[in-house]
């Protein structure tokens, strides 16, 4: 799903007109538009080399002075507007085609900061989808910066009802065989469901009390009640006592073996909170929403998350209880200043 531009538009193009081998977009031709002809129309119709666009005002429109550096940064920004209009045409006739195709795609909104799509309506299979088409047509606006030279991304927010996730967007340059391509970074930054578990902050570990009386095996009964699972594997009963009786405790496993119950057995038992600091993003994500529909409480911080959102995080966490069980964060994240002071607090 890594496109450059150009294949995108071989994409979409496949789609509306199957069979089709003309190209839909000029930005192959290399070249640029007048910019004052076309000021003085919508449509862009005559395209020069850069070259070429001098000697056309000097033969066509040699009342206007000539300023070469002011007149080929307007036939960019003409052309960049153009190359938008065009892809955003095609990406909502992509839309219509797809709605009656099949079945496997969804509608979504996507709101961006630009104004010329300030919210635009597509059909896709995933929210990570609709951000990359997105981040496409925001290239094509000239809206979209480069992901390796650590410019500030373009925000995009993906909704439908149920969901609402925001993605941080670039663009970047990769070598593929001998090829250079452009593709489309989208990074998820926050996802939020409207689910009866999220909804509610309650604290799981007060529902499983009563069974700790009852059995008087509260690891066990922890496990059985909030994994499902009937006994533990391996190393991690033994980490678990060792956690819960204080000590500094390291455990290697294997992935899929079990270490999310290594933390959470303890957190859930304890009513206190867990910090689990992930190396990817998408690892934190997905390991929230595997909790969150066991019916536990997690919370996260992003870098770029909006001042209300992080601040009710904050408050939740400096409760006393807290409202959540597990706080998780990225590297990046929890070395912020306002993490650390936090993390102090709790």
């Amino acid at each position: 799903q890594l496109c450059p531009p150009g294949e995108w538009l071989r994409i979409l193009v496949d789609a509306v007109e199957p069979g089709q081998k003309k190209r839909i977009n000029f930005t192959f031709d290399g070249k640029l538009p007048c910019p004052h002809r076309s000021g003085k129309s919508n449509s862009v119709k005559v395209f020069f080399e850069e070259k070429g666009i001098a000697q056309h005002f000097r033969t066509k429109d040699s009342g206007i002075v000539f300023d070469e550096e002011k007149q080929l940064r307007d036939a960019r920004r003409i052309f960049r507007f153009s190359h938008g209009e065009e892809t955003k045409q095609h990406l909502e006739i992509l839309s219509k085609q797809r709605q009656l195709q099949s079945n496997d795609y969804e509608r979504f909104s996507i709101s961006t900061r630009y104004e010329a799509c300030l919210t635009i309506d597509l059909v896709a299979k995933c929210p990570q989808e609709c951000a990359k088409l997105v981040g496409m047509l925001l290239m094509h606006y000239g809206q979209l910066r480069s992901y390796s030279e650590g410019a500030k991304p373009e925000i995009l927010e993906v909704s439908k009802p149920g969901l609402f996730v925001k993605f941080n967007t670039w663009y970047s340059k990769r070598i593929v065989g001998e090829n250079l391509i452009t593709i489309v970074v989208a990074e998820a930054i926050f996802v939020k469901r409207v689910k009866k578990a999220q909804c509610q902050h309650v604290h799981i570990c007060n529902n499983i009390q009563t069974e700790f009386e009852l059995t008087g095996n509260k690891i066990l009964d922890t496990l059985r009640q909030v994994f499902k699972h009937e006994k533990f594997r391996g190393k991690q009963q033994e980490a678990i006592e060792s956690v819960i009786n204080g000590h500094n405790t390291l455990l290697i496993m294997p992935t899929g073996c079990g270490k999310t119950v290594c933390y959470a057995v303890p957190a859930v038992m304890e009513n206190k909170v867990a910090v689990v600091v992930f190396p990817l993003l998408a690892l934190l994500l997905d390991q929230a929403e595997r909790l969150r529909r066991k019916g536990m409480n997690v919370c996260y911080l992003m870098t770029d998350m909006e001042e209300e959102e992080r601040e009710n995080v904050i408050h939740k966490l400096n409760c006393n209880p807290p409202e959540y069980n597990f706080f998780f964060v990225t590297p990046e994240t929890v070395l912020t200043p306002v993490v650390l002071t936090l993390l102090q607090s709790l």
